[in-house]
């Protein structure tokens, strides 16, 4: 199961990624292909056990294609993007008051 959040942070993560590439049409069909290609990550390292603190002991991450997908009781509850070179954006854009 591919949860709301999975697929609208996808989205906007796919566009930060690849500004000039188009969304894919079906996003299903593009998370599941990706987390059907993907290995799970059990390397943690210091990072990685301060996001499972944050995520909760009952989370897996897997990593394929520059994505690394957070799940949770068999559900992709998040996705981020893994490349080195592009993690801060996944930061969200600073949103001024109007």
């Amino acid at each position: 199961m591919i949860t709301n959040h999975a697929r609208s942070r996808f989205r906007e993560r796919w566009s930060a990624a690849f500004p000039g590439k188009p969304s894919p049409n079906n996003i299903d069909n593009e998370i599941t292909g990706r987390f059907n290609r993907s290995r799970r990550v059990t390397d943690l390292g210091e990072k990685g056990k301060k996001r499972l603190n944050r995520y909760g002991a009952d989370t897996l991450f897997f990593r394929a294609d520059g994505f690394t997908f957070v799940v949770q009781d068999r559900s992709i509850v998040t996705i981020e993007i893994s490349d080195k070179d592009m993690r801060h954006l996944n930061r969200s854009p600073l949103r001024l008051a109007s």
